[in-house]
């Protein structure tokens, strides 16, 4: 949900510029930056998120995009059409 409130609500893509680090998601969200990572890895997997990681010394080294209505994320809610998927991850 973090994420979303940086994403352009047309593309849910979050612009370079407003891509925030893993020290600012944790400070975000209260969580340690360790939990944040371990939540980025989840939803990466499960479909919800695509991270483009640029080369390191960039200034915003992560870019993210959110795949709300992904196939893959349909697909784990027992969504077997084509239909989009309804729900975030809770």
């Amino acid at each position: 949900m973090t994420l979303l409130t940086e994403a352009n609500v047309s593309t849910a893509v979050v612009p370079p510029e407003r891509s925030p680090s893993l020290t600012t998601l944790a400070a975000m969200t209260g969580y340690s930056r360790s939990t944040v990572a371990d939540w980025l890895n989840a939803l990466e997997d499960a479909g919800w998120v695509k991270r483009d990681r640029q080369s390191p010394g960039s200034r915003n080294p992560t870019s993210y995009t959110l795949l709300v209505g992904s196939p893959t994320a349909a697909k784990r809610d027992g969504n077997t059409d084509d239909r989009p998927a309804r729900s975030l991850p809770s």
